[in-house]
């Protein structure tokens, strides 16, 4: 069964994104303004009402320079998750709490990177808005996989 659709959640993206993400991430990747998204695992415990200290961010970009840019300024550690891949991950520590970033890349649409995640409830994502006034309106969970409807009736599908 395929889904393409945006569920709408009552609170504007900058609350939403002070919900789930920490300060440091949110304002490095707005001030990118790459095409980059809160993707599975972290939106997932975000809609359980669970906190998250390990974050999947898709990008359209050089990943390896965001992720050198952003190490320095959380004085985090890169790790290269595989060439292949082409995963990064950064680890940085956050007053009491280790936190894992873990950066891919996307080409096109958010959708096939979705696709290809092992769960229904991690085909979710929440664009990060770019500087613009305008992508703070309201935050759309972007679920192609029917992860919603599926976390609401705790049903784990792949």
């Amino acid at each position: 069964m395929s889904y393409s659709q945006k569920t709408l959640i009552d609170m504007n993206t900058e609350q939403f994104l002070s919900d789930i993400l920490p300060r440091e991430i949110q304002e490095f990747f707005i001030s990118t303004s790459l095409n980059a998204y809160v993707v599975g695992g972290a939106v997932r415990n975000w809609l359980l009402k669970k906190k998250a200290v390990d974050f999947d961010i898709v990008i359209d970009g050089d990943i390896s320079k965001i992720a050198l840019d952003f190490s320095l300024i959380v004085r985090g550690r890169i790790v290269e998750l595989g060439r292949d891949r082409e995963i990064i991950r950064i680890n940085y520590d956050l007053e009491k709490s280790s936190i894992t970033i873990d950066l891919n890349t996307f080409s096109g649409d958010i959708k096939s990177n979705l696709l290809s995640r092992d769960l229904t409830i991690n085909s979710l994502a929440v664009k990060i808005p770019s500087s613009s006034p305008d992508d703070y309106s309201r935050t759309e969970v972007i679920d192609v996989c029917g992860g919603v409807k599926d976390l609401q009736y705790s049903v784990v599908r792949m």
